[in-house]
């Protein structure tokens, strides 16, 4: 719904009766009335740009809109860039040598260095394990790469297709936690526009760097820590998880079109071969769709899994609160708890009802195993099943 209201406000010069929406301004941030609107404003400028779309918002509601979109600023490196050696903070935290080797690294990318040369820099002296391992050091060089390529979706792309071999050499030793790493790293330098860090975590996907089930991964490992009305951390996390799920999904119908379209050429080519010796033919086809369709089935169940996860961790979600200082007092506490629940299990209801012919297949084993009768609440069950149509 907000996607089409913003849509219908952009032909319209962004013309709207705000005074009808003014009882929002004094709502909690969990609100959801409130949060539809914050989520409306930042799909506003999706679709122009922050000072048009500031012009035309009235001044009380000037408080709801996001901060002006735009990447990450490293701080100067201290090294030039042609220097061989590693600068390496003494005492900081591996944040702070984090956001100093990726200033070194953006200094020798902006100065033309090689992935060889990089990588040599990178693997020198005591760097990987100052950023916290491999996986930190792909956090590290995506952060420098997407930094340098932040000027436009066409620098983010020529950025990482130049410096691919480098993290393809990275990521054989951090597997899978070294491309959720990278996943987080894109959402840190777009943390102020989630459009362009959906683009980056997508264009990680699409060049093979951060599998669909990394994403997933790091899309529920953010969501624990973001609050129901944070629309740029939990909205980017939640994009970005339906991406990887359609994009994976997209990949199977590509693998089985290509077993089509291969059985086809087989077929008119020898027509007298068997059954049998049609599928022994297609060899590579076949077994690229049944890996695809593999990794569709896994991907899902993990995103079940993880909403399961997610759901049963809701309830010590009051006692964080308090704690970090997002209430007032433990009512309010409880009620920013409650709204997260039900903002996580409407969510729930929500891709199980996208995904549900894709889900069809593994009806019973959701039903069975994932989501059994006693193993979870009794309204995360009846969201899941009745949306399943069981």
């Amino acid at each position: 719904p907000d996607q089409w209201l913003a849509y219908h406000m952009s032909n319209y010069e962004f013309m709207w009766p705000w005074k009808k929406w003014e009882q929002v301004l004094s709502a909690s941030p969990q609100d959801s009335q409130r949060r539809y609107v914050v989520t409306l404003m930042s799909r506003l400028i999706r679709l122009s740009y922050y000072d048009r779309v500031k012009q035309v918002v009235p001044d009380d509601f000037q408080p709801l809109m996001p901060p002006p979109p735009g990447a990450e600023e490293l701080p100067p490196a201290t090294t030039d860039a042609a220097a061989t050696d590693v600068a390496v903070p003494v005492g900081d935290t591996v944040e702070a040598v984090q956001t100093a080797a990726a200033s070194q690294l953006l200094a020798k990318i902006k100065g033309k260095v090689g992935h060889e040369a990089l990588r040599a820099w990178v693997e020198g002296g005591d760097l990987v394990a100052a950023v916290g391992g491999p996986a930190g050091a792909c956090a590290t060089v995506a952060r420098a790469l997407l930094v340098a390529g932040s000027k436009s979706f066409t620098h983010t792309v020529i950025a990482l297709e130049r410096y691919q071999p480098l993290l393809e050499h990275l990521l054989q030793e951090a597997g899978g936690e070294g491309e959720e790493a990278m996943v987080g790293a894109a959402a840190q330098v777009w943390a102020a526009s989630p459009l362009r860090g959906a683009m980056a975590i997508d264009r990680l996907m699409a060049q093979r760097l951060a599998s669909g089930a990394a994403i997933v991964a790091w899309a529920f490992s953010a969501l624990q820590t973001k609050r129901v009305d944070d629309e740029l951390g939990a909205g980017l996390a939640w994009e970005a998880l339906y991406a990887a799920v359609n994009k994976t999904i997209a990949r199977r119908q590509d693998a089985t079109d290509d077993v089509k379209g291969a059985r086809e050429h087989v077929r008119s080519s020898n027509p007298g071969l068997s059954e049998d010796e049609l599928e022994a033919a297609l060899g590579e086809p076949l077994e690229a769709e049944q890996r695809a369709i593999e990794e569709q089935k896994a991907l899902l169940l993990q995103t079940l899994q993880a909403f399961k996860a997610l759901l049963a961790a809701s309830g010590s979600r009051s006692a964080a609160a308090a704690e970090n200082g997002q209430a007032a007092d433990a009512s309010g506490a409880a009620k920013a708890a409650e709204a997260w629940r039900a903002f996580a299990l409407a969510r729930l209801r929500s891709f199980v009802r996208q995904f549900s012919l894709h889900l069809a297949p593994l009806a019973a084993q959701v039903d069975a195993e994932l989501f059994a009768e006693g193993s979870v609440a009794a309204d995360v069950r009846r969201a899941t099943i009745t949306s399943l149509y069981l």
